[in-house]
């Protein structure tokens, strides 16, 4: 799935796309959108790394 197709799909703004790819916060919000989109769970799309 491309960008355009997941912005329209889990329907959040190009804004939210860009942070994700630098890695920069987004809301969970976003997250739940994302996750609804794929039918997956948080730890699906995401991971925690501790320096």
């Amino acid at each position: 799935m491309n960008k355009t197709n997941l912005k329209d799909k889990a329907s959040i703004t190009y804004n939210v796309i860009a942070r994700l790819s630098k890695g920069e916060s987004v809301s969970l919000d976003s997250l739940y959108k994302i996750c609804r989109c794929f039918q997956c769970n948080i730890v699906d799309i995401m991971e925690f790394k501790f320096d």
